[in-house]
């Protein structure tokens, strides 16, 4: 214990860090406890002001800067265009439906009845609550003995076709089939077509376009069927290449014989590589490969969501619905399981863990339209044609987050504060364990060797010998060897 006490005598003798030696070796009692009062304070205030640095870095503040405004149109790859007319079913294609069904006169009308609500509305599922679940039952096992087992079946019947949708396309200024370009999809709106989206199952890379303008991009001539003209047009969904096309508010209304001209302006979010290499819970967000999700390669939130409502249906309705273009190794709902679908549609997204992505592409669409004028050269009644081209206006954007603070910041923070408070560097630390650590090593050794240098106690014996008086000899002495 007396040893440790002199480490620490001499540690606060010979040391670095001010006021320490004024502790001990002040001459007057009073001074001795100012200077301790003063060492405490300071070490409070140190401790307090490295709890908020420390605070500050662990809550990871970040920021967005402009990377440039002026990225090359390639950087960002072209969206996805959804087009879907808004007739989910059409009266002609359903007639012609029934008159390939075998049944009686009352089940044939009782299938009439159901796929008719399809006409005026643009989800099918919304009609599902007129139905009585009786009537499901009853259309079902009619479908069954007809071989359309799943809605999807039955929407090829009664919707309008890609083919018979699309008439005309362009893309970049060139002319091309739309089938080319093109593929059927099924979403909540029925049956649509998709230009540029990447499904889960294909190995294709979504299109980039280096043109930027009017008349570049995408342009499509539209002829979309009706039941009646006030409740006619398309609806055009823009959305990620990689992202189902689900959401409905990047949704845009075109009528008949109007022509659309929608310029998009796409930017990308991305992160620097000292947030990439932050934990998950500092950063607050997630990179593609860091979490799987069903039914899809990459993650998205958007596709998150869907994959997450679309487990919902499963556990509940044991299907996955038409609407959803996935989930191949699982049955498709059938027209029974329409009132389960109803019933589990409006799953709020918060019970869903869908974190925020770290980097991702965005996308600004702002649309105008002009009503179709006539010309002596008209060969259709362009009345009901719908004309729309979809084109990058302006250069991309790239914004970077970043992190405020860096370790190295961190580090020279504190030390900047021990510096201010104490007057201390790195060589203190060290200072302290030299006096701690390293000195009670040495008289350690000190001592151990002191031990065996010290002289050892040797006995001595004596022995006495009688020597008897005999002048003619010499005497003998005793010796030892």
């Amino acid at each position: 214990m007396s040893k440790v006490l002199k480490n620490i005598k001499d540690l606060f003798k010979n040391t670095s860090i001010e006021g320490l030696k004024f502790c001990i070796f002040s001459k007057n009692l009073y001074e001795r406890l100012f200077w301790t009062l003063v060492v405490i304070c300071t070490l409070a205030c140190s401790g307090y002001v490295t709890a908020l640095f420390w605070n500050r870095y662990v809550s990871n503040p970040k920021r967005i800067t402009l990377k440039t405004g002026f990225a090359s149109p390639l950087t960002v790859p072209f969206p996805g265009v959804t087009i879907c007319n808004f007739n989910v079913a059409l009266v002609s294609k359903i007639n012609n439906f029934l008159n390939k069904l075998d049944g009686t006169p009352e089940e044939l009308n009782i299938v009439n009845e159901t796929l008719s609500k399809w006409v005026a509305v643009e989800v099918i599922t919304q009609t599902t609550s007129q139905i009585n679940s009786t009537n499901l039952e009853l259309i079902q096992n009619i479908l069954d003995k007809n071989d359309y087992n799943e809605m999807r079946s039955i929407l090829r019947q009664v919707t309008q076709t890609c083919d018979e949708l699309l008439i005309k396309c362009s893309w970049n200024k060139k002319p091309i089939k739309c089938n080319k370009i093109f593929e059927e999809i099924y979403i909540g709106s029925g049956r649509c077509c998709s230009f540029n989206y990447v499904p889960e199952t294909s190995n294709r890379k979504p299109v980039h376009t280096s043109k930027i303008g009017l008349f570049t991009g995408l342009k499509v001539w539209i002829k979309p069927e009706y039941n009646t003209r006030d409740f006619a047009g398309v609806g055009v969904i823009f959305h990620d290449p990689k992202d189902f096309p689900y959401k409905t508010e990047a949704r845009k209304t075109l009528s008949l014989g109007t022509l659309n001209y929608v310029h998009v302006e796409a930017s990308r979010k991305g992160c620097s590589s000292t947030v990439k290499s932050l934990p998950i819970s500092q950063r607050q967000c997630i990179y593609e490969d860091e979490k799987k999700i069903d039914f899809f390669r990459k993650y998205s939130i958007t596709n998150c969501f869907i994959a997450c409502k679309a487990e919902v249906f499963f556990k509940e309705c044991h299907c996955i619905p038409h609407f959803f273009g996935f989930g191949h190794d699982k049955p498709v709902c059938t027209v029974e399981k329409l009132s389960c679908i109803e019933e589990n549609n409006n799953v709020l997204k918060h019970n869903c863990d869908c974190p925020a992505e770290c980097e991702f592409d965005v996308y600004k669409v702002v649309a105008s339209s002009t009503k179709i004028l006539p010309t002596n050269n008209t060969i259709e009644n362009m009345g009901d044609l719908v004309f729309i081209n979809i084109f990058f206006n302006i250069h991309h954007r790239i914004w970077m987050t970043d992190t405020i603070n860096t370790s190295i910041y961190l580090w020279s923070s504190f030390g900047g504060i021990y510096s201010l408070f104490l007057g201390c560097s790195f060589i203190s630390i060290i200072e302290v364990f030299y006096y701690m650590v390293g000195k009670s090593i040495d008289l350690n050794m000190m001592t151990d060797q002191q031990k065996k240098l010290m002289p050892t106690r040797n006995k001595i014996q004596i022995q006495t010998f009688k020597i008897e008086k005999q002048p003619s000899k010499y005497p003998d002495i005793p010796f030892t060897n």
